[in-house]
């Protein structure tokens, strides 16, 4: 009997490997073909891995500069808008002052700054403080007529303002971009603000401002005695059209005083002004951003037209105030008003935040 590990399984074993070789004979040339095949495979799938990624980088590459190249034209579109307003407002520009040379000049020469200023003053002076729904001034004939005329002729055009909505545009007062005889005479204007109309609406509201302080600052005494002076804070122009509406409300708490001056046509039969209301249960805020008011939380309690040449002062602590243009305006109708806001500077905020404590220092810092 055969068993494993004899020299007979050794010679089995042998004539079986003798026996491919003559069946096969070409195995070992297959084996070493299939070998080199595969390694060539190998090669030629490394290459195409590389290949590939290579494709992929340049691919990547593209598509980053595509998208650049996308992201920089959807900026320069987006630019374009602004850009051709400025264009504009250059040729504008260019246009009036090529006309108005002898205007500035007759206006500069025909002009009495003091007289001007003295009659601002007077104009103050001469209204009646009211004190419900909040203390407030309507002041009629602000400036000289032909002054006025002068200025409602200088209005900017349309061109020049910013656009925040369809309905509202606005340009800071003293003009940085606008004809040079609307800057002229709005540079006047402004000086008169702050010259005249500012020093005068804050003795005329001394009373009212008395309690304010003696309300908040009870260690200051009373407005005189409080040291606190106004500056004309974010004074510009707004331009509004038909179907603009602010619903009632109250400006920011640091606008200690706001002013509404109308540049209407004179003998305009729509003068749509500034309406103010009183509240049904008068509230304060535990923040120093505007107060808004729902229809059912204030009633009209008085509306001021939008005269030409007629102001609106009021202290803005209680009440509340609104205005429109209603669709039914007139076709193509623009209501120009200049607002200031009569706000203590950085350095009296500073001093004025010192005195307060916990919830009451708390509601001229926060922000809702």
């Amino acid at each position: 009997m055969l068993q494993l590990g004899a020299p007979g399984h050794h010679s089995v074993d042998t004539e079986k490997k003798g026996l491919l070789a003559r069946l096969f004979p070409q195995r070992r040339v297959t084996e070493r073909m299939f070998r080199e095949l595969r390694d060539e495979m190998s090669r030629e799938h490394k290459d195409v891995i590389r290949e590939l990624r290579e494709i992929r980088r340049t691919a990547e590459q593209s598509r980053q500069k595509l998208e650049g190249a996308l992201a920089a034209h959807e900026e320069a579109l987006a630019a374009l808008p602004e850009l051709q307003a400025r264009i504009e407002r250059c040729l504008i520009a260019y246009t009036h002052d090529a006309k108005s040379s002898a205007r500035i000049g007759d206006f500069k020469a025909g002009v009495d700054h003091q007289a001007v200023l003295a009659h601002v003053t007077r104009a103050v002076e001469n209204a009646r403080l009211e004190m419900a729904p909040c203390p407030h001034l309507v002041v009629e004939n602000v400036f000289p007529e032909a002054m006025y005329d002068c200025l409602f002729e200088a209005l900017p055009p349309p061109a020049f303002f910013e656009k925040t909505n369809d309905l509202r545009d606005e340009m800071p007062v003293p003009f940085t971009m606008a004809p040079a005889y609307s800057r002229v005479v709005w540079d006047l204007f402004h000086e008169a603000v702050e010259q005249a109309l500012l020093p005068a609406v804050i003795a005329k509201f001394q009373p009212a401002l008395d309690e304010f302080v003696r309300a908040t600052w009870p260690s200051l005494g009373s407005w005189e005695q409080s040291g606190i002076t106004l500056r004309a804070a974010n004074p510009r122009l707004m331009l509004r059209r038909r179907g603009y509406l602010i619903k009632p409300h109250r400006d920011p708490r640091w606008a200690f005083l706001v002013a509404l001056f109308y540049a209407a046509p004179r003998g305009s039969a729509h003068t749509y002004g500034t309406q103010l209301y009183r509240l049904i249960q008068e509230r304060d805020e535990a923040h120093t951003s505007p107060l808004w008011l729902a229809p059912d939380e204030c009633e009209l309690a008085r509306d001021v037209p939008g005269i030409g040449n007629s102001a609106l002062m009021f202290l803005n602590s209680t009440g509340a105030h609104g205005a429109s243009v209603p669709d039914d305006a007139p076709a193509g109708f623009l209501r120009y008003v200049y607002q200031a806001r009569f706000s203590p500077d950085t350095a009296t905020k500073t001093r004025l935040l010192e005195l307060l404590a916990g919830e009451g220092r708390e509601r001229w810092v926060a922000t809702r």
